[in-house]
């Protein structure tokens, strides 16, 4: 008989970073609060792995921010107050050691807000664009009012002759999730006497 000699490859051999959750959902966040979730990373491999700097990715929502990045207690993420801070190098045993991030949403703006958060090894000269040890998706919404115009830019009488009144009329429409209030309309100051008054 032939022997045949078969490769065999264990993922215990190598660090592998597990972020949780995945994707981090803040759901719906009212405008003006700010919600708060912790975030663990995890090696989940036999082998040690160096992390370099954790951030958010350039095109994520500004509405999101990493508040601290501190160790575990008893292998929780039980707040930025309950562990101590996390230097931009670290290194993470193996086989559960982990590292917690606290994640803020502060919503503005109405509509979904999306991101992503990153966990990048050392910088290497000789790598300058080596791959992220991981990343996971975040997403939220702001819960409020919106206020929309409609047409949205510019109202454009064109030419109007001397003595003659043209009238165009202008959408406000609340865009949002809530009750928009309005304590009223008008011209603002700076507005040239030949506009009339809104009616």
């Amino acid at each position: 008989d032939k022997a045949s000699e078969i490769p065999i490859v264990t993922l215990a051999q190598t660090g592998i970073l597990k972020i949780q959750p995945n994707p981090i959902n803040f759901a719906a966040v009212k405008g003006g609060d700010t919600k708060i979730i912790d975030v663990m990373v995890s090696n989940l491999g036999a082998k040690a792995v160096e992390v370099g700097v954790t951030a958010l990715k350039a095109d994520s929502s500004p509405d999101y921010a990493i508040d601290a990045i501190y160790t575990t207690t008893n292998g929780a993420c039980a707040g930025a107050d309950s562990g101590a801070p996390v230097e931009s190098s670290y290194t993470l045993e193996p086989t559960g050691g982990s590292f917690c991030v606290a994640l803020s949403y502060s919503p503005f703006g109405g509509g979904t807000d999306l991101g992503r958060l990153i966990v990048y090894p050392p910088y290497d000269p000789e790598v300058p664009n080596a791959a992220p040890h991981a990343e996971a998706i975040i997403q939220g919404s702001e819960v409020g009012p919106e206020i929309g115009f409609y047409p949205e830019s510019t109202l454009n009488f064109g030419a109007v002759a001397i003595g003659d009144e043209k009238v165009m009329k202008l959408m406000i429409r609340n865009d949002g999730s809530t009750p928009l209030i309005l304590d009223g309309i008008k011209k603002a100051n700076e507005q040239s006497a030949a506009w009339a008054a809104i009616e």
